[in-house]
């Protein structure tokens, strides 16, 4: 999961900037949710590891939209994105 996390955010901003902030917070936490799911419910070690995978791929594409959307919406986005990180963190 870890893996798929670093490498899928490697492209996420580029998917930020085709997509925009309502699509990709859609396609984040609803492919996120699902496969969360799917997870909890594999009757398998491979579906298992299958899906943690694409958990990964699916918050890798959080990070760039969260920044991205504090920076454009919040007045102090130093301090929002110190406590965004902290609470993440």
């Amino acid at each position: 999961m870890n893996i798929c996390y670093g490498l899928g955010a490697l492209p996420a901003g580029l998917i930020y900037n085709r997509l925009g902030p309502n699509r990709l917070y859609l396609v984040c936490f609803l492919g996120s949710s699902l496969v969360a799911i799917f997870v909890a419910l594999s009757p398998s070690i491979a579906l298992f590891t299958v899906g943690l995978g694409l958990l990964g791929i699916f918050g890798s594409l959080y990070h760039p939209l969260g920044n991205a959307v504090i920076t454009a919406k919040v007045r102090e986005y130093g301090r929002a994105l110190g406590i965004h990180g902290a609470a993440g963190n």
